[in-house]
């Protein structure tokens, strides 16, 4: 089924829904009829949408396209080979060609790969979105002042908005996940694609994102943009900021996938439950990843490594996982210094849980592989909510019973967003199978 066909079937079944919904609800006016109603309205208006905000198309690439050694760049091992499994060997499936557009003459550009619009920065407006401060000495140029997070949404953002700024009046402080996500790992200073320019400052630039280890609210995430470091400023400081427009990057959702994995059910991406027993220098994650059975294992990039902090707890790591405290290997190295890897902080350090920063490749840390897909597949897809062994108009009627309160059998196992439980969302992803806009 074509994307126009899908799109037509996807509002017929809508329409049907809701218009049986308004019926029953004039015939019978009863107050379970309102909430039948409502239930159905609210899938309708989501088939409508064709939307789903429990999955994403996948990790949008780190922008790393070489390969390393422990001290420089290389010609890309093969399987068996010293090196083998780095960041470069195993390209993301979530980058369109264009990943970026450069839309509204110039003031944005679009992310293909994520669907959010970003403000490009040139010289007069870095300069004119900011409170300036005179330097005190007349020969340097004026600095921004500083700014608190809060304060840049309540005085700029809403300047932006106000002004419909490149024909865009949802404007907003970025997450750390947002942010992070167009950092270029693959160029020199400044660590951003060229799409950006014309004025990319290799500083640290504000996300909406509030720290939770030591500092408390006082303290938001930060990406820096000389290598890509992702930190934490105290909010106090006088740091840059590049809004973006869209729907938010929902929250990392994780279920066990069986004893012994974990699945982000945004991704699909399959997790070791438990890491290595011992720490090992970068090369040996490398080897170490590639040599676990069954085959399909890798050592992670450092955005999929990323992806794990949950930056609204601390320590910061989803509670599906084992933990031993230490910093993890990435597969990606700091393209700027080749004899140094990216790293992600899973100490449990009041001061630096989270982080991501670079290290030498001799340094000993942890590891935790990844793969694109489960080991133990279920024996019932996804959103077949009454183990037929098909996703069709069936599941969704019966997930709306589900909702609607009647008893009905069904089967948590073939839940989508890792609550154990069969809702709106799971009906949204039954209806969307059965449109054809979503493939099993």
């Amino acid at each position: 089924m074509d994307t126009g066909s899908s799109v037509n079937f996807c509002l017929w079944l809508a329409f049907c829904i809701l218009l049986i919904s308004v019926i029953n609800f004039f015939r019978l006016q009863k107050e379970k009829t309102m909430k039948r109603f409502i239930i159905a309205s609210i899938c309708a208006m989501a088939a409508l949408l064709c939307g789903d905000p429990a999955f994403s198309a996948g990790l949008p690439p780190t922008g790393q396209t070489k390969c390393y050694n422990n001290t420089a760049a290389i010609d890309c091992p093969t399987s068996g080979q010293e090196f083998y499994g780095q960041d470069a060997q195993y390209p993301s499936e979530n980058n369109p060609e264009p990943r970026f557009e450069v839309i509204a003459n110039g003031l944005a550009v679009k992310d293909n790969a994520t669907e959010l619009t970003w403000e490009i920065k040139t010289s007069e407006n870095l300069a004119g979105r900011y409170s300036i401060k005179p330097d005190t000495d007349p020969d340097k140029p004026d600095k921004p002042v500083k700014l608190l997070p809060d304060d840049y949404i309540n005085n700029d953002i809403d300047g932006l908005n106000k002004s419909n700024f490149a024909g865009i009046s949802t404007w907003r402080l970025p997450t750390v996940d947002e942010l992070s996500s167009i950092v270029n790992l693959g160029a020199k200073i400044p660590a951003i694609y060229s799409e950006f320019a014309p004025v990319n400052t290799d500083y640290s630039y504000w996300t909406g994102t509030t720290y939770k280890g030591e500092y408390g609210a006082s303290s938001a995430w930060t990406v820096n943009f000389n290598i890509g470091e992702v930190g934490t400023n105290n909010k106090t400081g006088a740091i840059y900021v590049r809004a973006v427009s869209g729907s938010e990057t929902p929250a990392r959702s994780f279920k066990p996938d069986n004893a012994d994995t974990v699945k982000d059910n945004n991704t699909g991406l399959i997790w070791q439950k438990t890491p290595s027993a011992v720490k090992m220098t970068w090369k040996d994650a490398l080897a170490y990843c590639e040599s676990l059975t069954p085959g399909g294992w890798r050592l992670p990039n450092r955005e999929e490594l990323r992806s794990i902090v949950n930056y609204a707890i601390f320590p910061a790591i989803n509670s599906n996982f084992n933990v031993l405290l230490g910093k993890y290997w990435s597969s990606t190295t700091n393209d700027k210094s080749a004899a140094q890897a990216w790293n992600v902080d899973f100490t449990g350090d009041l001061y630096s849980d989270g982080t991501v920063t670079t290290a030498g490749k001799t340094t000993l840390y942890y590891v935790r592989a990844v793969r694109g897909k489960s080991l133990d597949p279920p024996a019932f897809s996804l959103g077949d909510i009454n183990h037929d062994t098909k996703v069709d108009l069936a599941d969704v009627i019966d997930g709306l019973r589900v909702l609607d309160g009647i008893s009905v059998t069904v089967y948590t196992d073939t839940e989508v967003n890792g609550d154990g439980k069969i809702g709106y969302e799971e009906v949204i992803y039954a209806l969307q199978v059965a449109a054809g806009l979503r493939t099993q």
